[in-house]
């Protein structure tokens, strides 16, 4: 009986953590620097929340991402390291024979470096049609496609595959479509959904197509409520794996210029995976380099730099919260319980 009110009295002190861990994310952000942040966000930029029409993207602007086309090619290798680390038996074994879909592909570099990998079925929806002369000629007709990604057909639009990705997209959809936009991009159940979305002021207003910038929480949440969960082990080595791919484990110049995918990914699978997600944050280390920053004094106390803390902090409170959840839940499974 003691030990049980032992493991009781853990489990109201674990909550209490995590609940101060939740809070203090936001509390961080409270501070003077960050209120000059946003002051001089109101101040000198365009406020982010500006009529979608104003957010269209040229082709002009796609020839210009091309400069940041050498990423591409290490986020491939560290989604394919993810994938590869679980059973062949697994849909997405991680030997070349799964299915993508890049759901906004822009530019269609990753949907490319998917294939320049091996994975053949490498698809792309994209909701500009600025985007489609950069395609290759040769895939464009069956790998890619021009679709509303806020629209009613959007769904009906949606290939099939194992794996599907989103990064810097769901920022620019209209808030009412969050919802919607996940939904549509779990509806096959995928095995894996490697997901970014830019959060508050990530551009200082100076992209009026951000008209949905939040915190990491709000789509922790979204993929709740379609039933997938965060992988938090998975997500904290995909983002490290891109930020030690240099010499001398130092970021390469490549994830530098594209600073927003070690920054803001996620990774999530299906609840039904939930025990392999706990088991995954309870068998590695405390996760104390979370708290680290990783490379992660970059841009020391300009905007940036404080934007960049602001983010991982908000990460490392997920990942605590979701390590304590993991224990609780484990607890439950030796008592005879469910998840608590």
């Amino acid at each position: 009986m003691t030990s049980r009110k032992q493991a009781q009295g853990r489990q109201n002190l674990d909550k209490k953590k995590a609940t101060r861990a939740a809070d203090l994310s936001w509390s961080q952000c409270r501070t003077p620097y960050f209120t000059l942040f946003v002051l001089l966000h109101f101040l000198t930029a365009r406020a982010i929340n500006v009529p979608e029409s104003e957010g269209a993207y040229t082709q002009e602007f796609f020839e210009e991402h091309r400069k940041n086309q050498g990423v591409y090619p290490l986020l491939v290798q560290a989604m394919w390291d993810t994938i590869r680390s679980f059973s062949p038996n697994d849909r997405g074994s991680g030997r070349g024979d799964f299915s993508v879909l890049d759901v906004g592909c822009g530019h269609g570099l990753l949907v490319e470096a998917w294939r320049r990998a091996g994975t053949t079925e490498s698809h792309c929806m994209e909701g500009s049609e600025e985007a489609a002369p950069m395609w290759p000629a040769a895939n464009r007709t069956r790998y890619y496609q021009v679709v509303d990604l806020a629209g009613e057909e959007a769904p009906l639009r949606v290939p099939p595959t194992d794996v599907v990705t989103s990064f810097e997209v769901a920022e620019h959809l209209p808030e009412s479509r969050a919802t919607a936009f996940v939904g549509l991009m779990v509806q096959h159940e995928p095995a894996w959904v490697f997901f970014g979305a830019a959060t508050v002021f990530q551009d200082l207003g100076k992209n009026p197509s951000h008209v949905n910038e939040r915190p990491l929480a709000y789509w922790v949440e979204k993929f709740r409520e379609h039933q997938y969960v965060l992988h938090p082990w998975e997500t904290l080595s995909l983002r490290l794996a891109l930020l030690r791919v240099g010499e001398g484990g130092a970021p390469a110049a490549e994830v530098l210029q594209a600073w927003w995918y070690p920054k803001n990914a996620l990774v999530f699978v299906p609840v039904s995976r939930q025990a392999e997600a706990d088991q995954a944050v309870l068998q590695h280390a405390q996760g104390l380099i979370v708290d680290q920053l990783p490379q992660g004094d970059l841009g020391g106390d300009s905007l940036f730099g404080l934007m960049w803390k602001r983010d991982w902090t908000e990460f490392a409170n997920i990942f605590h919260q979701a390590r304590a959840q993991a224990e609780r839940n484990q607890f439950l499974e030796g008592q005879g319980g469910g998840e608590f």
